[in-house]
């Protein structure tokens, strides 16, 4: 019968599809409950319909609706709305055009289903709600309903001659970076630069901060361990922890308002010297969030490694490709720009807030282009032309 609505209950309890057949199966002595329940109609209804409408004076049974009639008809030329599954799991791109060979049941929330015959492709059974009989786009890719243009090959943008962006990139003279000689793990820097305190028994010192819009970014601590626990805990729950500093006045640390588990832990005991160090770093350090103009932050170690890391963050946000001989311009102008800023914060350590807007980044790289500042590689250039 139409199984679409209760697939998700059927594999919950284990049963199986079978592509060859077109029906589910079970391997078992006994069909768990919840799937019996399926097949067996319940009746424990209190009183009979025809009892229940004497009682309240108005019909329980409505007027059955006209069937709805299929969008689709056989040999019908239909295309994938989104990227699709064959019964082969070969996957379906959109737009991709195939022909309607049969026709099934209608399912109350996805319309009717067919088999279509997809062109060079295969065969699979679809929903009314993934075909479409208007062409797509060729540079369209849809997945699970997010849309995505597919990239076009480079284009060089030029700048309005008022642009105020143009003169920023204008003004950028990338400068050489030198390579790190470090390799492995790299001493942070860290200062103790106050108190934290909040409800808390025991001493426990700051060895560095950032914030950013009063989020506190970054945060280096360390005391009896029990003391530093309870820090921990309050920075999860996302409640205000003060920051006595010593030759500045009190700080209010937070993840923000009604933000909990907002970072992360790296912990070190020092089980002789009855200390524990804990670093607290916030996830949007962790985890860019590339799909929208959000803020992203980077730790810095040393020259070379905060602006390859910047390099990383824009090549996975724009669509276009990002070259290696691009970092030091990008950083140049990225901060010219003030998409890159210095966090405010104490201890050594420099944290910097990148901010995530891909049609700014997408307009210093190709005005830059412009300006000849930066150039296409040669090789790769040739490669692809």
């Amino acid at each position: 019968g139409d199984t679409y609505p209760h697939r998700e209950t059927l594999k919950r309890f284990g049963c199986r599809w079978s592509k060859k057949r077109r029906a589910w199966y079970y391997i078992g002595q006994a069909l768990p409950d919840a799937v019996q329940a399926l097949l067996t109609p319940q009746n424990d209804a209190p009183c009979s319909d025809e009892e229940a409408e004497a009682i309240l004076g108005v019909p329980l049974k409505l007027q059955p609706k006209p069937e709805t009639p299929a969008l689709f008809a056989v040999d019908d030329t239909v295309y994938a709305r989104h990227e699709l599954l064959t019964s082969d799991d070969v996957t379906v791109p959109t737009g991709a055009k195939g022909i309607v060979t049969k026709i099934y049941n209608r399912n109350p929330t996805h319309g009717w289903s067919y088999d279509v015959q997809f062109d060079e492709i295969g065969a699979g059974w679809f929903v009314e709600d993934e075909l479409t009989s208007l062409e797509m786009p060729s540079n369209i890719r849809i997945t699970k309903g997010t849309i995505i243009p597919e990239p076009d090959p480079i284009q060089i943008i030029k700048p309005a001659p008022d642009d105020a962006m143009r003169e920023t990139i204008r003004q950028i003279k990338p400068k050489t970076i030198q390579s790190s000689p470090k390799t492995g793990l790299i001493r942070i820097p860290q200062q103790a630069v106050g108190e934290l305190t909040g409800s808390i028994a025991g001493n426990v010192y700051c060895y560095g901060y950032a914030t950013h819009d009063e989020i506190a970014v970054y945060v280096n601590m360390a005391g009896p361990r029990m003391a530093v626990e309870a820090i921990r805990a309050k920075f999860a729950k996302g409640e205000a922890v003060n920051l006595h500093r010593w030759d500045a006045p009190t700080l209010e640390l937070t993840s923000g308002e009604g933000e909990t588990g907002k970072y992360a832990s790296y912990f070190h005991n020092i089980p002789s010297a009855r200390l524990t160090s804990l670093i607290l770093v916030h996830e949007r350090v962790l985890e860019p969030n590339y799909g929208g103009k959000s803020t992203t932050f980077i730790l810095e170690a040393h020259e070379s490694q905060v602006i390859g890391q910047l390099k990383h963050h824009i090549t996975e946000l724009v669509n276009i490709p990002v070259f290696d001989d691009w970092s030091a311009y990008l950083w140049e102008a990225g901060r010219s720009a003030q998409l890159v800023r210095k966090a405010r914060g104490e201890g050594g350590l420099n944290v910097y807030a990148v901010d995530l807007d891909i049609d700014a980044w997408t307009r210093i790289i190709t005005g830059g282009l412009s300006e000849k500042i930066i150039l296409l590689p040669v090789s790769r250039y040739n490669e692809i032309g």
